[in-house]
C-alpha cells in the first residue's frame, strides 16, 4: 500500500471526521487501520480522546488481536496460579511474581517477568494483576539487578512501581 493510496482511501477520510474512534468501526476497519500505524502511515491514533502509540506484538493462540498501546514500564505483581500466556503457551508461575508491563489492550497487560527466561510478549490477564505495595516496592529497592550474574546496579522505583533513573 502506498502512502498516497492510504491517504485517498475512503478509511483516512472516515477517521479523521470521526477522531479516530477505534470502538466504532469494524473488525476489518481495524486491521486496515493497525496495518497502516505499523507501516509508519499513522504515527498515532487516539482512544477516548487520548493520543497513544500503538504497540506491535505476536499474539498467542486463544487472544484476539485487538489493538494494543505502549505504556510507560511499570513493575507490578501477577498473583500466584494465574495465566501468563505466551507464544509458548501458559507459562504462569504457582506464587506472586514481579511483571514489567509496557503495553495494554483491553483485557491484558502486556510485558514480561522481572525474573526468569526472558519471555517477551507475555500476556497476563488484568484481572490478576495488582500494583506493587509499598512493603513490595522497599524491598524491590534494597535489590541489584543483574544479567548472567553480573550485577549492572541498583533498583530504583517510586510507590507506583515506575523506575526513577
Amino acid at each position: 500500500m502506498s502512502k498516497s493510496s492510504f491517504m485517498s482511501s475512503r478509511h483516512y477520510k472516515y477517521f479523521t471526521k470521526k477522531g479516530f474512534c477505534v470502538e466504532e468501526v469494524s473488525r476489518k476497519t481495524k486491521k486496515f487501520l493497525k496495518k497502516a500505524i505499523l507501516e509508519g502511515y499513522l504515527p498515532v491514533i487516539e482512544d477516548r480522546g487520548i493520543s497513544r502509540e500503538v504497540y506491535n506484538r505476536k499474539v498467542p493462540e486463544g487472544i484476539n488481536d485487538v489493538l494494543a498501546f505502549k505504556i510507560k514500564s511499570r513493575v507490578m505483581v501477577l498473583e500466584g496460579g494465574s495465566q501468563a500466556l505466551h507464544l509458548l503457551g501458559d507459562i504462569g508461575r504457582a506464587e506472586d511474581d514481579l511483571i514489567s508491563v509496557r503495553a495494554e489492550d483491553e483485557h491484558f497487560y502486556i510485558g514480561n517477568f522481572c525474573e526468569g527466561f526472558g519471555f517477551y510478549d507475555v500476556h497476563f490477564p488484568k484481572e490478576n494483576v495488582r500494583p506493587m505495595t509499598r512493603e513490595e516496592v522497599d524491598k524491590l529497592n534494597r535489590t541489584y539487578y543483574t544479567i548472567s550474574g553480573k550485577v549492572l546496579g541498583k533498583n530504583h522505583y517510586d510507590y507506583d512501581g515506575y523506575w526513577i533513573g
